[in-house]
């Protein structure tokens, strides 16, 4: 990734994405709330992976999901793998997914989600003892709903970048 062909855009984002997926709410807010929360960084990976292939190297990816895990507490290794995956969906048919309108990639991103947040879950059961739940659909809808949002925002921001 070049920082002087746009690489910091894209480094940025990402960096954008971590404390947004990590931000406490104040404590006298309700538990379900927390439910809520979109998949910023599976965002963020998927908007590059699509927009900008030659832009999101995969080791690049799997280092912010290894962040991404000590930032959450979580087994290390497995938002990295996830990452992967989402990027490399995001490579394989980037020049179909970009034909498709904002509600049909909101669809693939949903499917993503959700299949980032069973393997989390799952992961979680195996290392942690906690059984799977129903509330992990809850986030990847949330993610599904922001991705208009969030691609329409990033693409305005990006328009005028030199890709080189």
């Amino acid at each position: 990734m070049n920082p002087f062909r746009g690489g910091w855009v894209v480094f940025l984002t990402l960096l954008l994405a971590l404390p947004l997926s990590v931000t406490d709410f104040p404590f006298d807010t309700p538990g379900w709330v927390a439910l809520l929360r979109p998949e910023w960084v599976l965002l963020a990976v998927f908007y590059w992976g699509v927009e900008r292939p030659d832009r999101v190297p995969m080791i690049f990816v799997w280092f912010v999901g290894l962040v991404l895990d000590v930032l959450q507490g979580g087994p290390l290794g497995v938002n990295g793998l996830c990452l992967a995956a989402v990027v490399f969906v995001a490579w394989s048919y980037y020049e179909r997914l970009r034909m498709y309108s904002r509600l049909q990639q909101a669809v693939v991103v949903f499917l993503l989600a959700l299949g980032l947040g069973c393997a989390k879950g799952g992961a979680a059961a195996l290392a942690q003892d906690t059984p799977m739940s129903v509330t992990l659909v809850v986030p990847a809808v949330m993610t599904m709903v922001w991705w208009p949002l969030v691609a329409e925002l990033v693409q305005r921001c990006t328009r005028r970048v030199a890709w080189g």
